[in-house]
């Protein structure tokens, strides 16, 4: 991995005069990481970032997110941007809603699946269980560490019985519990980056994120520029921000590369 910002050079060359894709994980990346889903914000100078970029037609914007689409409508104020919700089986785009196909049988468990771990959540002070709608989170931020051994194994246990179904994707204190499915983030990057191309071939792209979960964008986009924050040796990513604080910086800098191109 690379300090993005000693590579600014190589990155610029990279963008060129091109289109851009600006591929940005919400939890972590865009907003810092907070202690419920709900308390989760985009920062002022960020979001104003954000929006700036928004405005230049060389520059366009997508989400992937874990939240569930519904949440991330709610948490990003322009219908400009692209969203994708769970982990990309849920997305909108041109303004138009699509689902990844999930089977009836998968549908009929969520109801058991939900409700088997909020029991678990009852036993444990500081979890709870967040409805995706057609999947679920359990969170344990604010468990105390000596019971995380104990609510892992416990986890384990009731996440058995459904596991011919469902998968876990392991986030940042958090169980994201899943349709077992071929769709992930680098799928859904995948499908946006092909249907932009169509409108724009000489099309560049950029993803950043800051999660396991964001490893499978990660390993999919490895010809295009990926970036996490957090410098991890075992990341696919091949640049680093040394933290949160840093992606507005890059808005900023995209920013102006393009404007000075104008």
């Amino acid at each position: 991995m690379q300090d993005f910002f000693i590579h600014l050079a190589q990155i610029k060359e990279y963008l060129s005069n091109k289109p851009l894709l600006l591929l940005l994980d919400f939890d972590g990346t865009l907003s810092p990481i907070a202690v419920t889903p709900q308390a989760a914000t985009i920062p002022p100078k960020t979001l104003a970032a954000l929006l700036q970029l928004e405005k230049n037609p060389q520059v366009h914007l997508a989400i992937i997110s874990g939240r569930a689409l519904s949440d991330l409508r709610q948490k990003i104020p322009s219908a400009k941007i692209t969203l994708a919700g769970n982990h990309g089986l849920e997305w909108i785009y041109l303004n138009e809603p699509h689902l990844a196909d999930i089977s009836q049988e998968v549908r009929h468990l969520l109801p058991a699946l939900k409700q088997a771990f909020t029991q678990l959540t009852q036993q444990f002070p500081g979890t709870f269980v967040e409805d995706k709608h057609i999947a679920a989170t359990v969170h344990f931020r604010s468990l105390p560490k000596a019971l995380a051994a104990d609510f892992k194994q416990a986890f384990k246990h009731v996440f058995a019985q459904f596991t011919p179904f469902y998968m876990v994707l392991i986030g940042k204190k958090a169980f994201d519990v899943r349709p077992r499915t071929s769709w992930n983030k680098g799928t859904i990057c995948q499908l946006l980056i092909s249907h932009f191309q169509k409108s724009f071939p000489n099309l560049r792209s950029i993803y950043i994120g800051d999660d396991a979960t964001d490893e499978d964008a990660f390993k999919t986009l490895f010809t295009t520029i990926t970036v996490r924050v957090g410098k991890n040796k075992h990341s696919h990513a091949n640049y680093y921000l040394t933290n949160q604080r840093q992606v507005v910086e890059v808005l900023s800098f995209i920013r102006s590369h393009y404007e000075n191109r104008q």
